[in-house]
This record gives C-alpha cells, sequence and structure tokens, in this order.
C-alpha cells in the first residue's frame, strides 16, 4: 500500500454509500479519492492513482465526508469560516 501521496498529516477520511469510493484529507486544501472494488481489500486502493480534489482553504481541515447521493464531498475546519463546505463531484 503506497498513501504517501497526501505529504500531510491524514485528519479525515470516508467510504461512499454505494461502496466504491473513498477519500481522504489533510490540514491542506486538498483531498484524494480513489475508487475501491467491493472485492479486494480496502488497502489495494491506495496503490492506484488517486484523483485530486481542491476544497477551500480552512485552517486545519479537520473532516471529510461523502453526502449521501456521492455527488460532492462535507468538510469541516476546526477554524474555519463558513464551518461547513461542500464540493461537488464530477461524473
Amino acid at each position: 500500500m503506497n498513501l504517501n501521496v497526501t505529504g500531510s498529516a491524514t485528519t479525515g477520511g470516508d467510504i461512499n454509500s454505494a461502496g466504491d469510493r473513498v477519500v481522504i484529507r489533510t490540514y491542506s486544501d486538498r483531498a484524494w479519492m480513489w475508487r475501491i472494488d467491493g472485492y479486494q481489500p480496502l488497502g489495494d486502493a491506495f496503490d492506484t492513482p488517486p484523483c485530486e480534489i481542491q476544497l477551500a482553504r480552512e485552517a486545519q481541515g479537520e473532516s471529510i465526508t461523502f453526502t449521501h447521493d456521492g455527488g460532492g464531498v462535507v468538510t469541516v475546519g476546526e477554524l474555519a469560516e463558513p464551518p461547513v463546505w461542500f464540493v461537488p463531484l464530477g461524473g
């Protein structure tokens, strides 16, 4: 497993409700998303190239979660204004 794409401490992550994508974020203004195959170990997804997601600049970005429909992610920073951000995901 190669998860050294972030260059910073991981602060949050989620698997979408369909079980086919995983997202991880750091304190930075970026997150990374991988497609996952429900028949393989989750760690295998991290051996493939991720899709980078640009997030709003948040002070101490702490968490990330997929929306229920998988159409975007919601992020929360410890010191952010506004406190909650929505980032739509394409296709």
